[in-house]
């Protein structure tokens, strides 16, 4: 018992060190980290079949502690948030402990979260830890999913998904902590899984969560408007007309700057019928606004016409007025990959014009794009939220297979609310926000959209 308890002690204090990473390697290497830590040893040379992962569980772990502690001292473009969160950490030792042991579960194969869990009490007990070290591996071990599949499948405008993320987190810190190791756990999957999309979304869902906990995340509506109105020496009625047609998701979430940029388009396609804007973002991501009246199918021809252009969409949101006018907001994350002089010009006139005169896009898809080594599947959420329907598509990438998703639900009389889209390696994983007539889907036209959705990805 004497000899464990000193064996632990001199263990914590490597992770206090300046060497985690080093030390973690050389200790696994000579098999003294596998003796030590029978769940860790367990792992090595571990492959699990995943999508994405190229690594096998041992080395993914220790690349992950790697990219961790690097943060510490990083010059890389878009970590600086990163880096400041390493530096004000409180228990940073805790955090390495967590990424140490977050897969210990996949030795025994699904549900590794929960499984990790379980083996995670006898290690806590046996180095002996603190109630609080204690209380945040637990945390951070169970939940380090959490973080990347809230931000990569859910509605972030969507109040009650930041609500739902605040009660799970509890407190800043831990909130810091998640949003840490989530970084640590994707960086380290394969050496081009880190994306500036990936990074934006979890900085998007880590500040709106920030805020909520401050208990400023959220100002009434009714004020905001007021504050705005006041702000215009002209324009008024008109402003006030736009914001009480937008839905409250929309005027939460929206900052004030770019509530006005969307207002000066809602002006323009009132004068025009349509209007198109492109903002440009830094690390190549740009947001594509078009502002008109809501037609049948103009998600479905907007994103046939950004797929001709060879964007690559990655999110889709979509507010729907009162007064039957919709501002689509479509972000790409290869503006910079295919920007040329005339671009915007281009893709302003284009959409205008099909949007304007509702022309239908063809697209071309050579043979052997349809179909794939990977199987696709249809996967229907109707419970985890009280107001959207969730459905999630996991195909071969192709040609147009965004276009094709979205008119299945056209024809089917299914708005889509908001669109997450990732693409992986030649894989897609969509997730859809949808409605039909404000409400979730019933029974019968989920099992209808499905059928559909299985057949266009069959075909």
């Amino acid at each position: 018992s004497r000899l464990i308890s000193s064996s632990a002690k001199w263990f914590l204090e490597i992770m206090k060190s300046n060497l985690v990473y080093e030390t973690l390697r050389e200790m696994h290497e000579t098999g003294v980290l596998g003796r030590f830590i029978p769940e860790f040893g367990a792992l090595r040379s571990l492959v699990v079949h995943e999508a994405y992962h190229m690594y096998t569980v041992d080395e993914h772990t220790l690349l992950a502690i790697r990219n961790l502690e690097r943060l510490r001292t990083t010059t890389v473009k878009g970590l600086e948030r990163l880096k400041s969160l390493v530096s004000g950490i409180r228990h940073l030792d805790v955090l390495f402990l967590a990424i140490l042991f977050h897969d210990i579960g996949k030795a025994v194969g699904r549900h590794h979260e929960e499984e990790g869990y379980k083996r995670l009490k006898s290690i806590v007990e046996r180095l002996n830890l603190d109630p609080e070290r204690r209380y945040r591996i637990e945390f951070l071990v169970r939940n380090h999913i959490l973080m990347s599949k809230i931000a990569m499948t859910m509605e972030l405008d969507d109040p009650e998904v930041i609500a739902l993320f605040a009660d799970a987190v509890g407190d800043a810190e831990n909130l810091r902590a998640i949003y840490l190791v989530t970084y640590a756990d994707m960086s380290a999957v394969n050496p081009h899984f880190w994306t500036a999309w990936k990074a934006s979304l979890l900085m998007e869902l880590y500040e709106k969560t920030e805020q909520y906990l401050a208990g400023s995340m959220v100002e009434r509506k009714g004020h905001k408007t007021e504050r705005l109105i006041n702000s215009l020496k002209e324009d008024q009625g008109a402003f006030s007309i736009f914001v009480d047609a937008m839905p409250d998701r929309y005027l939460v979430f929206t900052t004030d700057a770019r509530l006005m940029d969307d207002f000066r388009l809602y002006k323009e396609s009132l004068e025009k019928g349509a209007a198109v804007r492109v903002d440009a973002h830094g690390e190549g991501v740009a947001e594509v606004v078009i502002c008109a009246a809501d037609t049948p199918g103009l998600f479905s021809r907007i994103v046939g016409f950004l797929s001709i252009k060879k964007l690559n969409i990655v999110h889709g949101r979509i507010y729907s007025g009162k007064t039957g006018v919709v501002i689509d907001k479509i972000s790409v994350s290869n503006w910079k990959d295919v920007f040329w002089d005339g671009l915007e010009r281009d893709i302003v006139s284009g959409l205008e014009d099909i949007v304007l005169n509702r022309k239908d896009i063809k697209l071309c898809r050579m043979e052997h794009e349809k179909h794939g080594i990977f199987d696709a599947f249809v996967e229907i959420d109707n419970e985890s939220s009280d107001l959207f329907t969730l459905i999630e598509i996991f195909s071969q990438d192709r040609m147009g297979l965004l276009y094709d998703i979205s008119r299945v639900f056209h024809e089917k009389g299914v708005d889509i609310v908001s669109a997450r889209i990732n693409t992986e390696a030649g894989l897609a994983q969509d997730i859809f926000s949808v409605q039909k007539e404000n409400s979730k889907l019933d029974n019968e036209l989920t099992l209808r959209t499905m059928n559909d959705l299985w057949n266009m990805l069959e075909n």
